[in-house]
C-alpha cells in the first residue's frame, strides 16, 4: 500500500491509490477495513474510527510531517480520542472537522479535538503540515479531567509559532535528548492553548 511522503504510515495514503471495495489491510498500529473507497479503522468495521497505539511512555506522541503537491485527500476521514494538531509549514490545506471546512495557511494551527471526525485535502499546490497527536492525560491529569474543547483555528500567535518552530527543528535534527526538548515545548504549548484558546 503506497503511503505518500508521510512519516506516520497511518491513515495517510497515496493520492493515486485506489481501494478495492471490501479490502482488508493490516498496518503496524491497527487493522484497516476499506469499504466503498474509504479506509475505516479499528473497532467499528463500518465507521471511521482509527485506533491509536502510542506506546512510548517517554514520548507519548505521534509526530510527523505530511507533504503533498497533488490535488488529493491526503488523509481519510476518521476520528479518535486523541487531540490532533496540524501546524501548516507551507501551503493552504483544507481541513474538514465535523463537516466544517477550515482553510489553513502557513503558520495556522488547526486543532482537532477529541472525537471529531476529520479529513485533509490538498488543492494541488505544495502543502507541508506538521502533525502532533496526543492524549491530554499523558501530559496533565489535571487538564484531562476538564473536558476542554479548543478553538479549531489559531492564526498569528507568536508563542505558538515559536514553539512549533522549535519542535519542527528538533524533529528534523533528532539530536540526543530531542524528545525532552519536544516534550517541554508540548507542555508549554498545552498550557498556552488552555489559557488562551
Amino acid at each position: 500500500m503506497g503511503m505518500a511522503a508521510s512519516k506516520s504510515g497511518h491513515g495517510r495514503r497515496d493520492p493515486a491509490e485506489k481501494f478495492p471495495e471490501g479490502s482488508l489491510t493490516k498496518t503496524p498500529a491497527f487493522v484497516t477495513l476499506t469499504l466503498i473507497g474509504r479506509r475505516c479503522g479499528g473497532m467499528e468495521p463500518h465507521g471511521f474510527y482509527e485506533q491509536k497505539n502510542i506506546s512510548d511512555p517517554e514520548f507519548p506522541v505521534q509526530l510527523h510531517v505530511d507533504e503533498y503537491s497533488e490535488k488529493c485527500q491526503y488523509f481519510l476521514r476518521h476520528w479518535h480520542e486523541h487531540i490532533e494538531l496540524h501546524y501548516v509549514l507551507e501551503g493552504t490545506p483544507l481541513l474538514s472537522l465535523n463537516q466544517i471546512e477550515i482553510k489553513a495557511k502557513k503558520g495556522s494551527l488547526v486543532i482537532v479535538n477529541s472525537n471529531e471526525l476529520h479529513a485533509g485535502y490538498c488543492d494541488g499546490s505544495l502543502v507541508r503540515v506538521m502533525v502532533i497527536i496526543f492524549e491530554m492525560e499523558d501530559f496533565s491529569k489535571e487538564l484531562a479531567g476538564k473536558n476542554i474543547i479548543f478553538q479549531r483555528l489559531i492564526e498569528k500567535d507568536e508563542v505558538i509559532d515559536g514553539m512549533m518552530s522549535v519542535i519542527h527543528r528538533e524533529y528534523l535534527e533528532r539530536k540526543i535528548a530531542y524528545h525532552l526538548v519536544c516534550r517541554g515545548e508540548r507542555l508549554r504549548r498545552s498550557a498556552h492553548l488552555v489559557r488562551e484558546y
